[in-house]
């Protein structure tokens, strides 16, 4: 089973990528929902590791 504080660290690693690249105005719908599948998926393994 994968380290899941390396997946943490990746997820918010690939947050932080996508904010940067994030335009001021007009976000594209693919970016809307690769930020929201991403901050999904860190916050379940966040919750997930707090429960350990």
């Amino acid at each position: 089973m994968p380290d899941p504080q390396k997946r943490i660290a990746e997820l918010e690693a690939q947050i932080a990528e996508l904010k940067a690249r994030w335009p001021a105005h007009s976000a594209q719908p693919w970016m809307l929902q690769q930020l929201e599948d991403l901050e999904e998926e860190l916050e379940s393994l966040k919750n997930a590791d707090a429960d350990v």
